[in-house]
């Protein structure tokens, strides 16, 4: 599959370089405010749910940037409720995500990496290489849809674990993570409390 073509996600910028956007394209500074709780808080993926923007300044955002929502290939369930997602990137890239429901909890593992750069010859994963390192937007992307495939079947208030990944070695690929701006891995429960875990 040829990859897909990528505007920036609008996700990687910085609540400060939002700001700076703002001013630059002649915007009043209480649009960035909105504009901040729209991608960091109430986590839309397309700019014409932002509905208290002006139209104007959707469309010059939509000539600038984008959502990079990865896209679903393969969905396996488990008879344990589990979910294996594998999801592609803009760029052809794909890795797996995994949801792990529990009585009020829900388990998610999220992979940093794609592919493996250890090369360990017993493990089928390092045949092929460390493709590249997942971006922490893409990190978040990858447990946000496997959250919100959850979201209809568990109870208000679930509680919520994300193990971030790599392919190879312990906490390899974490980095890119522990970089990320502060957004929510949520789904639709609006109460529910986010535990992080290594």
């Amino acid at each position: 599959m040829n990859p897909r073509t990528k505007s920036q996600d609008i996700r990687d910028l910085s609540q400060n370089d939002i700001r700076e956007l703002v001013a630059e394209l002649g915007q009043p500074a209480f649009r960035a405010k909105q504009l901040i709780e729209w991608v960091f808080e109430k986590n839309v993926c397309s700019f014409d749910d932002m509905t208290n923007l002006p139209k104007a300044f959707r469309e010059q955002l939509k000539e600038a940037f984008a959502f990079d929502t990865p896209t679903e290939l393969i969905k396996q369930v488990s008879k344990d409720g589990s979910r294996k997602y594998l999801l592609e990137y803009h760029d052809g890239i794909s890795v797996e995500t995994v949801g792990m429901p529990r009585r009020n909890k829900l388990s998610v593992c999220v992979s940093t990496q794609a592919g493996c750069g250890m090369g360990c010859a017993f493990c089928a994963t390092g045949l092929n290489g460390l493709k590249r390192s997942l971006t922490a937007q893409e990190i978040v992307a990858a447990g946000r849809h496997s959250c919100t495939a959850h979201a209809a079947l568990r109870p208000t208030g679930r509680r919520m674990g994300v193990a971030r990944r790599g392919s190879g070695r312990p906490r390899d690929g974490a980095r890119p993570a522990d970089q990320g701006n502060p957004v929510r891995i949520e789904g639709e429960a609006p109460d529910e409390a986010i535990e992080r875990s290594e």
